[in-house]
């Protein structure tokens, strides 16, 4: 569990996601998966913070997933 602490007058921050590339949406579905049945995410219905995803593509055919931190 993550306890974050947030500035006195922080106000939420949502920005749309961005449009994964059909050729990479079975890799992010899979790696998605594995991340959340190793418990490392877990899936939410809804958000008042989100940041977009960027799949970044590995040399062994995987994929990354990162987070655009910057948009916020």
């Amino acid at each position: 569990m993550v306890s974050l602490q947030l500035r006195e007058n922080g106000k939420p921050v949502f920005h749309k996601e961005r449009e994964v590339p059909y050729a990479l949406r079975e890799k992010v579905e899979k790696e998605l998966g594995n991340l959340e049945a190793a418990g490392i995410i877990s899936k939410v219905a809804l958000s008042d913070w989100g940041s977009p995803l960027v799949v970044i593509s590995k040399a062994d055919g995987g994929v990354r997933l990162c987070v655009d931190y910057k948009m916020g």
